[in-house]
């Protein structure tokens, strides 16, 4: 028989799975085995190898893209944009895997809104199925793991991948329809610029990622977290919750040290007369994770109200929301040198 024609190079799926690629053309023998769709072209998308920074990722260059259709969410745009996403995060030095250990074990235990198994499901199948929304959160991931902290006075390397970042982000925005992934991107842009002490740009940031979520039709809470982060990729509607608490939180916290402080709030907290000190969650066998976050979520709506308070001018409320808040901290404080950092987002939400 005559030879099989074969490819100049691997396929995509065995390029992301990092299988041995025979080349054979019209599908290669892994994808034949495995009764999966074998494509030959734009391989260069999922490439994951450590690369040394180059003069790309100090002064990177983009390509505009068209608007891209709503009705053709695999197009060349989309591919286009996890390309430049692929290559910022490649200039940093990171691999994939990285980015998301590095999250996962540091900035998510602040602000936990995303599932990790369906981060996991969407990282393993990010090779063969590339989306621009899962490109841009893990490049906001990339940019919260790999740039130094703010008292280390961040170069003109890391503020020069920021703004990369940031436009990569606002061009998503404009071509891709609102989704979940994307709204969790911004999210961290936001608390990426009030780490590095810009909370007057960290609040505008919120607030549009607000509008997207109000866009895209996230279900809004009606209670504290309580299943953050859940291992069960079917429990989309409690990863929603979770997000628009986060933002909630979030924007709270960057309005309080903006200058403006008189600003509307884009994510009202619905029923927070309910959210008092005494749901607080202070047992010692509670998940430090889940405790953590709905201490903050309780600590959001004790501000929410002083917020309310001193825009509706009842300083009659004023000596019953001390105590609330004397017991909070007095709670919180107690916890803290058990719970390690678990309380210390609630704190300091407290003390502002």
């Amino acid at each position: 028989m005559p030879a099989a024609a074969q490819a100049s190079s691997v396929c995509r799926v065995c390029k992301a799975r990092k299988k041995k690629c025979d080349k054979v053309l019209p599908s290669c023998g892994y994808c034949t085995n495995k009764g999966l769709q074998c494509n030959y072209q734009q391989a260069e998308l999922i490439s994951n190898e450590r690369k040394p920074p180059t003069e790309q990722y100090l002064k990177p260059v983009f390509t505009y893209l068209p608007q891209l259709p709503l009705q053709d969410p695999l197009s060349s745009t989309e591919l286009a944009l996890c390309h430049q996403a692929q290559n910022l995060i490649t200039a940093t030095g990171q691999y994939l895997d990285e980015v998301s250990v590095c999250y996962f074990q540091g900035v998510h235990s602040f602000v936990p809104m995303i599932s990790r198994s369906r981060f996991h499901d969407q990282l393993l199948s990010y090779g063969a199925s590339p989306r621009a929304d899962f490109a841009m959160l893990l490049l906001s991931m990339s940019l919260l793991t790999c740039s130094p902290a703010p008292a280390d006075s961040p170069g003109i390397e890391s503020f020069s991948y920021y703004l990369s970042v940031k436009s990569l982000l606002c061009q998503a925005q404009t071509l891709c329809r609102p989704s979940l992934d994307l709204i969790q991107a911004g999210v961290l842009l936001a608390v990426f610029e009030y780490a590095c002490g810009e909370p007057e740009q960290a609040l505008m940031t919120i607030g549009v990622y607000a509008r997207m979520a109000y866009a895209a039709g996230l279900k809004r809470p009606t209670s504290l977290p309580d299943n953050i982060a859940t291992d069960t990729p079917s429990h989309i509607e409690a990863e929603q919750h979770d997000t628009w608490w986060a933002i909630s939180i979030c924007e709270r916290l960057f309005l309080c040290e903006a200058t403006n402080t008189a600003q509307p709030l884009l994510s009202p907290i619905s029923d927070s007369d309910h959210f008092k000190p005494d749901h607080i969650t202070s047992s010692a066998s509670a998940d430090p994770l889940i405790s953590g976050f709905r201490n903050a979520a309780v600590a959001a709506c004790l501000l929410d109200r002083a917020i309310q308070i001193r825009s509706d001018g009842k300083q009659d409320e004023i000596n019953s929301l001390d105590k609330e808040l004397q017991l909070f901290l007095s709670e919180m404080m107690h916890q803290f040198p058990i719970g390690s950092q678990r309380n210390c987002g609630a704190i300091a939400i407290a003390i502002r």
